[in-house]
């Protein structure tokens, strides 16, 4: 089962509406995706939300994503705040989220792609039989101006090492086994012999 999702952001700073996130689920199976954190300490342009105040825009959802997505809230963000935490209770594979924001950055009332590029996007996904978390990064696309891209993909999974299933302790006692006689094989096939 792949476990992904995708995110955009688009920088509508020169019109009277908020810059444009837009989340997808983009996952195979049963994934749905619980939660997605958004952390602009690591963009290019020191970017951050701005909710009130001269030329600024709230939070908005788009209603229509947040009924089918299940959408709760969103938490930690108050103005000129660099982290934002979304929650959903239903966000099934092929469904998207939008919502208006503004962002800002130190330098400027205006942020584009290239600005936002380095922010990350952690992402919660649950599903019958197990729980995944992706982090990624935004990047600039071709179009760096008004807009950034992020994409997160399952990694391959790894073993863990550190609470292994019986067979996997079965298979390193065989290898050890194994490479203990190849070993022994070797010492006696070069052995000078009287």
């Amino acid at each position: 089962m792949r476990v992904a999702a995708g995110a955009s952001y688009q920088e509508f700073g020169l019109t009277s509406r908020g810059d444009v996130f837009t989340i997808a689920n983009l996952s195979q199976g049963d994934a749905h995706l619980q939660k997605a954190i958004i952390d602009t300490k690591s963009s290019s342009a020191d970017a951050y939300f701005h909710l009130s105040g001269m030329s600024s825009f709230p939070f908005m959802a788009e209603q229509e994503s947040a009924a089918e997505t299940g959408f709760t809230g969103f938490g930690g963000v108050t103005n000129d705040s660099r982290r934002m935490v979304l929650e959903f209770t239903d966000f099934a594979p092929g469904e998207t989220f939008s919502f208006q924001i503004d962002v800002d950055n130190r330098h400027s009332w205006f942020t584009s792609g290239s600005d936002f590029a380095g922010t990350t996007l952690s992402t919660v996904f649950t599903s019958s039989d197990n729980t995944t978390e992706l982090i990624g990064a935004f990047n600039a696309t071709e179009d760096s101006w008004v807009s950034a891209l992020a994409e997160l993909y399952s990694p391959t999974p790894r073993p863990d090492f550190t609470n292994p299933e019986p067979s996997s302790l079965l298979l390193a006692l065989i290898g050890g086994a194994t490479l203990g006689a190849f070993v022994l094989n070797t010492k006696r096939i070069s052995s000078p012999t009287d």
